[in-house]
């Protein structure tokens, strides 16, 4: 009734100016419930009534003292940071609001002095010398987890600044009055009348939207970042955003929402891991609340190793790497975890075709710790029996997977916080090969406010990722197991000493061990065990960075990063004849180190340089350039990525990998940002590539250097984007020409790859076209779609076959990957009914109704070719059908 009564009451008498006696309210209160504060209020006035949505202030707790204080300065100041404001008409109706519902009811703006809440910090009437620090952390109201990215602007000086992955933020200011307004897109925005003249502390809340029908956002950042910020190259993708997208069976996926992207593609359905900018999946670095994932897939591909329901954030950087980041030579994909709801206990869980997830958090201590916890699980064979291919009916495949964090504040000034990951993935192909292979993580994170001017962080994580494939029912049955291990320390200290300057320096380490195979048959099998020596290495890296603010018009972004990698013993290295050429029968020896001992040192410069130049206030020109280099390689001759594929170190023979990236760009936006623009240019060097020569033998070998070779490469493109983010219509559009290619030139012909001359990269997919759209039906029904177009990826093809007699002979092939599989293109829609509207529900559900490859294409996979008749090229399809869904969400 009060929700109801509210609502016509704020229309009704929200003009009516004042006319009684004025309310006032004496008392001391100490954490007192908000809701019986306002009982004990009408109580003591007869004949006034509060009006206010319940949900809005259960959390709401008060403590101060009063003396006969007017009841608009006490409202004012209990509601104070809660994203709520006060209205009093007449003293007979007084009422509790968002702002937002404001514009939702076409309400008049709101006066000056009730739009604005007051603060003093600090005696007016003592000026300090120089500047004073605004700090803080802001928090999302309903649930007290920090906001990444928030925008704490200036009125007054037309600037400010955003808050870091922790929700603090600190702005430096000459004392005096300020108008500063704090906000977040999809979260009503809050505003603070600031007087200021010391140093101070001010925690923030804000709260989603009530928003119109016509008013639905898509953007996870300021409505003017594209613009405005100095990073380009980079995507950050909200949860709300990715959980718009159509889903494969169902399931909500972060890396397949990254493919939608301009500049980001895969080598097919099936294929784990992602490419960028025509970089192989190891140039990706993939970190998961600071830990490493070396395969951020499930199943070859199908799902990603991120469970959607505790994903918070997730940024893409492609170009423009800043210098906290290291190790990998094409992106970084930096995935941040929910910290858990700091008010009380909620849940998710969804369920689907193959896959049910659930997900609990909540306080430990109120506003102080808190809990997640989280896990998925497929049940897929079901779907393998049902298929017409009676390999596939006899084959199975499952995965896991399992998240755990605990957070806690120590005091006002840290906070730490523990993350545990754990995933098991498993393949068995026609009941004779198991496939096995899982990632464990752990990491833990401290965060610390030193002064106003100086925040820390620091992480300490350690993990594990391990394959298994077994031969379970073949004559010679074996066991082949390969492991990597690393633990990992960094430490960020960040210093913004004014608005100019914003500075961050770093240290990183990190060990790895890789034991790269272990082969070991069955006890009757005639084939002889293999064991790959182990690798150790560690990897040093110190950076600094300093975003420096020219003026109002032009920004720097310089950064510097030295990394150097050392592989260590015991190990043994091959030495080679004087003939210049690396072969079983060029081995002359070997050279033994000891435990300990460095076998190979490796190091480098990496400047990140970056500029924005304000072309007008909805325009901006950017341009970077980066080095960057790596020092582990995956090893795989395959296009995507197997169980088999194993991960090597820089030794004396293959080299750290050293990209130089160029970037250009040019940023327009329209009709108050509801409509985004870019164009970007880019051209990537590579030196020391990994290459293989032809008819490389990679399979548990001990002299790998001789099927293996360092390449040049270069790859460029342009990426045009356009993004509508407000309105029932919103989604993007965006087109990229971009190639890939790769050259060999080496001592002997054996060693030298296509004659010598260029050839396109397994990557190379020159046309990309992307189109995703999502459309606001009505509040309960939705309908997105996503449509892709690529080229064809590059592949190398016997051309000619001749014979003697009935025998096969000779197969005579292309070029270097000279031809081309069939283009790829793909729709895919959804449907998503909202089943419970009512606001005073505990419970929030919809089903997801979805039909991947609409139209049935039978994209290639892959092509091959086979000796029997009749012979010629055969189509693999992954997926070549349509594969239609239907999946249960319930929040709780």
């Amino acid at each position: 009734m009060r929700a109801t009564a509210f609502v016509l009451f704020f229309l009704s008498f929200y003009t009516t100016a004042f006319s009684q006696e004025e309310i006032t309210f004496s008392g001391k209160l100490e954490n007192l419930p908000l809701s019986e504060l306002l009982e004990k209020i009408e109580n003591e006035n007869p004949g006034k009534k509060f009006y206010y949505l319940e949900n809005w202030i259960n959390d709401i707790k008060v403590t101060g003292e009063f003396n006969n204080a007017p009841l608009k300065k006490v409202m004012d100041e209990v509601l104070f940071g809660t994203g709520l404001r006060f209205f009093n008409h007449n003293n007979n109706v007084l009422a509790i609001v968002k702002t937002s519902a404001i514009s939702t009811l076409n309400a008049v703006d709101v006066p000056e002095e009730t739009d604005k809440t007051k603060k003093v910090f600090g005696d007016p009437s003592f000026k300090p010398q120089g500047k004073v620090n605004l700090t803080g952390y802001l928090k999302d109201g309903a649930n007290g987890d920090a906001i990444i990215g928030g925008t704490i602007y200036v009125e007054e000086l037309k600037t400010g600044v955003s808050t870091n992955v922790e929700g603090f933020y600190s702005l430096p200011l000459d004392p005096g009055e300020y108008h500063v307004r704090f906000a977040y897109v999809g979260y009503q925005e809050d505003y603070v009348t600031l007087s200021i003249y010391e140093n101070a502390k001010l925690d923030m809340e804000l709260f989603s939207e009530v928003t119109k029908l016509e008013e639905v956002v898509i953007s996870g950042e300021a409505s003017d970042a594209n613009v405005s910020n100095i990073q380009f190259g980079a995507e950050r993708l909200s949860i709300d955003r990715i959980k718009s997208m159509p889903a494969f069976l169902g399931e909500v996926d972060v890396v397949k929402s990254i493919l939608m992207l301009p500049g980001v593609s895969t080598t097919g359905e099936g294929a784990s891991g992602f490419n960028v900018r025509g970089g192989n999946v190891d140039q990706n670095l993939v970190l998961l609340d600071g830990g490493l994932i070396f395969n951020p897939s499930h199943i070859f591909g199908f799902f990603s190793a991120f469970n959607s329901e505790v994903v918070k954030d997730a940024i893409l950087f492609k170009g423009n790497i800043p210098a906290q980041y290291g190790g990998r030579a094409s992106s970084v994909l930096d995935v941040k975890l929910i910290e858990g709801n700091r008010k009380k206990i909620t849940g998710r869980a969804g369920v689907g075709p193959i896959t049910a997830k659930l997900a609990l958090e909540g306080p430990i201590k109120k506003d102080k710790s808190s809990f997640v916890l989280a896990g998925r699980a497929s049940f897929s064979d079901w779907i393998l029996k049902r298929l017409p291919s009676v390999q596939l009916r006899n084959s199975s495949a499952s995965f896991s997977d399992a998240n755990f964090k605990l957070s806690q504040d120590i005091g006002e000034k840290s906070k730490l916080s523990l993350s545990l990951y754990g995933s098991q993935d498993e393949f068995a192909f026609d009941r004779d090969t198991l496939y096995n292979w899982s990632t464990t993580n752990a990491t833990l994170r401290w965060s610390h406010l030193f002064s106003d001017k100086i925040f820390s962080t620091a992480v300490l994580a350690k993990g594990r990722y391990n394959y298994n494939v077994e031969d379970i029912t073949g004559e010679n049955q074996y066991k082949l197991t390969s492991t990597i291990d690393y633990e990992r320390a960094s430490w960020q200290l960040k210093i913004t000493p004014n608005f100019q300057h914003s500075i961050d320096f770093g240290l990183d380490a990190t060990r790895f061990l890789f034991s790269p195979g272990n082969f070991v048959p069955a006890n009757d099998s005639f084939l002889e065990p293999i064991t790959l020596d182990k690798e150790k290495g560690l990897e040093l890296a110190a950076y600094i960075s300093d975003e420096f603010k020219i003026d109002h018009r032009f920004s720097v972004l310089i950064g510097l990063r030295y990394s150097t990698f050392f592989n260590i013993g015991p190990g043994s290295i091959n030495t080679y004849d004087e003939s210049g050429s690396r072969s079983e029968a060029t081995i002359v020896g070997e050279q033994q180190f000891s435990n300990g001992e460095v076998i190979q040192r490796y190091d480098g410069i990496e400047p990140r340089v970056s500029f924005k130049s304000m072309l007008g206030p909805t325009s901006s020109l950017k341009l970077s350039y980066g080095i960057t280099n790596q020092y582990l390689h995956l090893i795989s001759n395959t296009a995507a990525v197997t169980p088999v594929d194993i991960w090597k170190m820089s030794d004396p023979f293959l080299k750290p990998l050293r990209a130089s990236q160029y970037s250009l760009g040019y940023f327009r936006n329209f009709k108050d940002n509801a409509y985004e623009s870019s164009v970007e240019v880019y051209y990537k060097k590579l030196d020391n590539i990994v290459e293989y020569i032809d008819h490389a033998e990679l399979l548990l070998n001990n002299h790998i250097e001789t099927e293996v070779v360092n390449a040049e490469g270069n790859t460029y493109g342009v990426e045009v984007s356009i993004k509508k983010n407000k309105g029932r219509l919103n989604g993007w559009a965006s087109y990229t020409y971009s190639r890939s290619l790769r050259k060999v030139q080496a001592n002997t012909a054996r060693e030298t790859v296509n004659n010598g001359e260029t050839f396109p990269s397994n990557f190379d997919k020159p046309h990309d076209l992307t189109i995703v759209g999502n459309y606001r039906l009505s509040r309960k029904y939705s309908l997105s779609f996503n449509f892709t177009y690529n080229t064809g990826r590059p592949i190398t093809a016997p051309l000619y076959r001749y014979r003697v007699g009935n025998l096969i002979s000779v197969d005579e092939y292309s070029n270097r990957n000279e031809l081309r599989i069939p283009d790829y293109h793909r729709l895919d829609l959804s449907l998503t009914i909202k089943t419970n509207q009512r606001k005073t529900s505990k419970f929030e559900s919809d089903w997801v109704v979805s039909v991947y490859n609409v139209y049935g294409r039978k994209n290639a996979y892959s092509v091959f070719f086979q000796q029997q008749v009749p012979e010629g090229p055969k189509r693999l399809s992954v997926i070549g059908t349509v594969f239609p869904s239907i999946t249960y969400n319930l929040k709780f």
